[in-house]
């Protein structure tokens, strides 16, 4: 990205934690995990997961963004008819994970056009979880659970979840975006 580009890209990080555009009642509304996970969700790309009655499954997505900061809210975008579909409907929930540039075994595992196979396609990933709620990635940098708002089906090759954030976690990053220890 250019240099010009770069200063007219706004600050999300600097709005949610100062107030700079949303005002403060806002600002002290959300959890600093949460603030610094959508501050930081134009980074990508995410797998998608979620899990209902022992039955797991996730894809990468195409698309996510925060909406709203209070309450939290993002928007995630995945094709339509997805076996990941019925899961999300069933159990409510889903999560996002930051997948790492080199992990190309996860982005070829989880692409679009991955066929389905018996089992669990996560078996041999290290995973985690907040609570009881939805796999996570152990080692992703960022990862954001919620709870389902809104499905829409835009009449076209993918739908919207609308989530309400209910736990993030948020590594800290150089300013290169190298994980700090």
């Amino acid at each position: 990205m250019g240099e010009t580009a770069k200063r007219l890209q706004p600050d999300l990080r600097m709005d949610i934690r100062v107030g700079s555009h949303v005002n403060s009642r806002v600002a002290d509304a959300c959890d600093m995990r949460v603030q610094d996970a959508l501050a930081r969700m134009c980074w990508g790309p995410f797998l998608l997961a979620s899990a209902h009655e022992g039955r797991r499954a996730a894809v990468l997505a195409r698309s996510a963004c925060a909406c709203a900061t209070n309450p939290p809210l993002i928007c995630v975008a995945f094709k339509k008819g997805h076996w990941l579909g019925p899961i999300v409907r069933d159990s409510r929930r889903f999560a996002i994970s930051l997948v790492g540039p080199d992990d190309k075994v996860v982005m070829r595992k989880f692409a679009e056009g991955a066929k389905l196979r018996d089992g669990d396609a996560m078996e041999w990933l290290p995973m985690a979880q907040f609570d009881a709620s939805c796999p996570i990635l152990a080692a992703s940098s960022l990862a954001i659970a919620c709870d389902v708002v809104r499905r829409i089906d835009l009449e076209a090759d993918c739908e919207l979840l609308v989530g309400a954030v209910t736990a993030a976690k948020c590594a800290q990053v150089d300013a290169d975006g190298a994980l700090l220890v």
